[in-house]
């Protein structure tokens, strides 16, 4: 029971977290994550261009329009929140206007600006 316990535990490190499911209208889907290092500039002193992350796809369909988004899961911050939906080409909009506390905060957040 205890390994059973830990394994759940850690299982959202492993896998994607899930999200908040969509309605019969429309279909959301999880792509493909990838990783991104972190970035500095060559300024003395360095800057910090861009932060590690962990970036997820997210698709989602309304009839014959599909939206995507990226969900980007800063992995070295250290508190809330961690967590970033855009939708590309529109990389400087946070969507929902902020950064959020969960996957499940920021799929949410890019599912409320999917088409309807």
């Amino acid at each position: 029971m205890r390994t059973t316990v830990l394994a759940l535990l850690f299982l959202p490190v492993v896998m994607p977290p899930a999200f908040a499911a969509c309605p019969a209208t429309t279909t959301c889907t999880i792509g493909q994550t990838w990783p991104q290092a972190e970035e500095w500039s060559t300024d003395e002193p360095p800057k910090l261009l861009r932060e590690e992350s962990e970036i997820t796809q997210y698709k989602c369909t309304t009839g014959k329009i599909t939206s995507e988004y990226y969900i980007y899961h800063y992995s070295n911050r250290t508190r809330p929140p961690t967590y970033r939906a855009v939708q590309p080409p529109d990389w400087g909009r946070f969507i929902g206007g902020h950064d959020h506390n969960s996957f499940a905060e920021a799929t949410d957040a890019a599912y409320n600006e999917c088409p309807r």
